[in-house]
């Protein structure tokens, strides 16, 4: 697949709300930084639709059984269960990150 292959890294900040496509493609971040603002969820699926953008794909390969639980729910995640999932692979103050954005 072409983004497994893409040799510059990739920088996702996640401070929001991250839903639908905006989350699929950015779960396909090398480094993907939460905060305590992300809300992460996948709205489509209380419309009876699949997970869009490959979200499918990263959501089947979490650990145990939580990507399947996200996946058929649509249950929100706040940014400490984004990064204990794997979703995030950093977590960070979003005072923090303000303040290093704006400099």
């Amino acid at each position: 697949m072409l983004w497994q292959k893409y040799s510059k890294p990739q920088v996702t900040i996640l401070n929001g709300i991250v839903m639908g496509g905006g989350a699929g493609v950015s779960v396909r971040g090398r480094f993907r930084v939460a905060t305590e603002k992300s809300v992460f969820s996948m709205p489509e699926i209380a419309l009876g639709f699949f997970p869009n953008i490959g979200a499918s794909y990263c959501l089947s390969r979490l650990p145990g059984f939580f990507g399947e639980y996200a996946g058929l729910t649509g249950a929100r995640l706040d940014g400490a269960e984004m990064l204990a999932c794997g979703l995030a692979t950093h977590f960070v103050s979003s005072t923090v990150l303000e303040i290093e954005v704006c400099r």
